[in-house]
């Protein structure tokens, strides 16, 4: 027997719509129990890396983790998102100059070397982000916090 991953691409990303507004924790955990409502999921894994792991702990908290069980949280940006300074820096950037935010984004993210190809390929995935909702994703990891959501989660069996 195997194992099915699904992949999803957060509204304003990738192959996803991209709508002006929606872009808060509990829209984006809304968004994900639509995916697992209409697939029809129980009993499975919820991964989170980086902004997907706040948007895995808002939706265990929202929905009393609905069909989960197992939580794993991947250098996720919980509790906290970006400093205050870094979000700035990074909303600037999005605004003025996407690409160079995208290279700044991966130099940083990526601590070991990487082929010329991942990079390029990475960059890319970024650059089919609408520049309204990376902005808005930087606004919502530098404004809001998940201490409370963290003290609710009921952990899975």
């Amino acid at each position: 027997m195997g194992y099915r991953c699904i992949g999803i691409d957060w509204r304003g990303f990738g192959n996803s719509d991209k709508p002006f507004d929606g872009y808060t924790l509990d829209r984006l955990a809304d968004d994900i129990c639509a995916v697992i409502g209409i697939l029809q999921l129980e009993n499975f894994a919820l991964v989170g890396h980086s902004t997907g792991g706040a948007i895995a702990i808002r939706y265990m908290t929202r929905y009393n983790g609905y069909g989960v069980t197992h939580l794993v949280l991947v250098d996720a940006a919980a509790p906290l998102g970006f400093s205050e300074e870094t979000a700035n820096r990074y909303l600037m950037q999005t605004l003025n100059d996407r690409p160079k935010l995208m290279q700044e984004v991966i130099d940083g993210f990526f601590f070991q070397y990487i082929t010329k190809e991942f990079s390029d390929w990475f960059f890319q995935m970024g650059m089919q982000a609408a520049g309204w909702s990376t902005a808005a994703i930087i606004v919502l990891l530098r404004d809001e916090n998940l201490y409370e959501d963290l003290q609710k989660i009921v952990a899975p069996r």
